[in-house]
């Protein structure tokens, strides 16, 4: 995959965290702490997905995402 397609995937996922981000932000400005964790969870979702994408690796699910994570940058200590 040639590093300009590689580049548009990871600002376009790093946009998509920093927008969960902003709206965990309003969720928590007004107590709604479920929503908060929420964004959260999709904002660190969203930049997992983006430096996968480093690696020329995309995932959709998020078990998929997590799965792809570990292996590629999670050190194994067994």
């Amino acid at each position: 995959m040639n590093t300009g397609v590689i580049r548009k995937q990871v600002i376009r996922y790093l946009a998509r965290a920093r927008q969960a981000l902003a709206a965990g932000e309003l969720a928590l400005a007004h107590d709604d702490y479920i929503t908060t964790i929420n964004r959260a969870y999709y904002a660190t979702f969203y930049a997992a997905n983006a430096i996968l994408s480093t690696q020329g690796l995309e995932r959709s699910k998020h078990s998929g995402v997590i799965a792809a994570f570990r292996q590629q940058f999670v050190k194994s200590w067994t």
